[in-house]
């Protein structure tokens, strides 16, 4: 039996960088990937193609080839039409493979499927043992053993009676540590350059965790706790043993994790940090932070243990909107963060939002451009003071799977043109507020978003990180950017 595995491609054309192209592998579909090989069937083999990397043709070309008996397709927002689409024309020239998709937009809408493409199955929510039943199910050595249908298979929205039906829901694997690391022996790693900001190359991507324990109204992490939430942690050991693995088989120097938060469990951490000093690991290694919990002492084994660079969500300047969107940190918290931080000369960039929405007492509340504005001027007193060495700001957009979807569905904030066409959730496209709101204008949007980028350049420029090893990469995102810029002026001017 043959299992194709896709990262589905957009319905767009994509720059280096954009979505991640040509960054990392699909860590996704590479854990599924390994997670069959190893508790899977005998006998079935598996191909992988980065649908980002290839392009819309070459991916279709590359399916008709191998002409898999199972077909699985995993998308997000920004490229889901491309997986409909994909799976729409896999159909028309492959009748009898069975098309699956998954991934964080189908999990958070996954009878829209039904209606725009001609998939066999969904899986909801994680997918590593979801995906492996399925292929039991469909194999030829078992399909007798199995039940007539799939809804003995949790974890799916399927078609019954000609409606979407979802099964009962799949629960999280409990530990983690289980998982075999990701098939990267599958794919051609040198076709990903990793994070663009490094120390030291190669450099690639992994994870620590999943889930989170937070309740941010803008995160579409939501989509991965049903039918609980459930944050695990893999183990120090486990995490340490990927890492020399990594060095050993592909000459690794830096790793950047991608986990929500590096932090959350600041015991747990601190080990994980111990573990990686104790072997020796001579590696530099990034990772995303909350502001809160973090004291002196992780700091320092952060440092010790190779972490230079941190992303930092502190998302606004405005009390306000940090209750409102339940960040669940202060100002003060995110001050005193950068100020542990930098007594270590650990570099941070800080990440923030414009234009938040939340909800009260049934009421919707947003941040106008004022308010936006606000926490622009929040991010430039930050950098002068030497709180924070980079940031940047994006528009926010209310992704399916999220409690924000649900606001803006509540209180009909999605633009009419916007709505299903999910290209347009990935604004670097075109600049755009997915969202409408009285008295913001486009303009005004624009404005603000060409300040911060600006502000973002100089500080990339001026803290050290372009470098020859980057400075193609660098060069190349700074031209694509200014002719979308000049474009969007004409635009707008006519």
């Amino acid at each position: 039996m043959k299992v194709h595995l896709i990262f589905a491609p957009t319905t767009f054309p994509l720059h280096h960088g954009d979505l991640g192209k040509g960054i990392d592998p699909p860590l996704g579909i590479l854990y599924i990937a390994s997670y069959l090989r190893k508790f899977g069937p005998q006998g079935v083999s598996i191909k992988i193609t980065d649908g980002l990397v290839e392009g819309y043709e070459k991916t279709l070309q590359e399916v008709i080839h191998e002409n898999a008996d199972i077909i699985g397709i995993s998308a997000v927002t920004p490229n889901i039409l491309g997986a409909y689409k994909l799976s729409n024309d896999i159909k028309k020239r492959l009748p009898s493979a069975k098309v699956i998709l998954g991934g964080p937009h189908p999990t958070a809408l996954p009878e829209e499927a039904f209606l725009r493409s001609n998939v066999d199955a969904v899986v909801v929510g994680e997918g590593e043992v979801t995906f492996t039943e399925l292929v039991s199910f469909y194999h030829p050595d078992t399909k007798e053993k199995n039940s007539s249908d799939l809804s003995a298979i949790d974890g799916l929205c399927i078609l019954l009676n000609d409606k979407p039906f979802r099964t009962g829901p799949r629960n999280f694997i409990n530990d983690i540590n289980s998982i075999p690391f990701p098939a990267r022996d599958l794919i051609d790693m040198k076709k990903y350059s990793g994070y663009p900001i490094f120390k030291e190359s190669p450099t690639t991507a992994l994870l620590t965790s999943r889930g989170c324990p937070f309740n941010c109204t803008f995160c579409s992490n939501n989509v991965w706790r049903s039918p609980y939430s459930k944050f695990r942690i893999r183990s120090p050991k486990n995490i340490a043993d990927e890492i020399e693995e990594l060095i050993k088989l592909y000459g690794f120097k830096e790793f950047f994790d991608y986990s929500d938060e590096f932090n959350t469990n600041i015991k747990h951490t601190k080990e994980i940090l111990k573990e990686i000093i104790k072997r020796k690991l001579s590696i530099h290694l990034k990772c995303q932070l909350r502001a809160k919990p973090i004291d002196d002492e992780l700091a320092q084994l952060m440092k010790e243990a190779g972490v230079w660079y941190v992303h930092l969500g502190i998302e606004s300047g405005n009390k306000e909107t940090l209750q409102g969107i339940r960040k669940g940190i202060s100002l003060e918290d995110v001050e005193q963060c950068c100020n542990i931080l930098k007594k270590y000369n650990i570099k941070i960039w800080g990440l923030f939002m414009y234009f938040n929405v939340w909800e009260r007492d049934g009421k919707v509340f947003y941040e106008d451009y004022e308010k936006s504005l606000n926490t622009f001027t929040y991010a430039k007193t930050m950098y002068k003071k030497g709180l924070i060495d980079y940031f940047g700001g994006s528009i926010t957009t209310p992704v399916p799977g999220s409690e924000l979807w649900d606001i803006a569905i509540r209180h009909a904030l999605i633009k009419d043109e916007c709505a299903g066409n999910w290209d347009m959730w990935y604004y670097k496209r075109d600049l755009r507020l997915v969202s409408r709101f009285p008295d913001v204008s486009e303009a005004s949007i624009f404005k603000l978003h060409q300040m911060t980028v600006k502000y973002t350049i100089r500080s990339l420029l001026f803290g050290g990180l372009i470098n020859l090893k980057n400075l193609r990469f660098s060069f190349l995102r700074t031209v694509y950017f200014l002719k979308r810029q000049f474009s969007m002026l004409l635009k707008r001017g006519s």
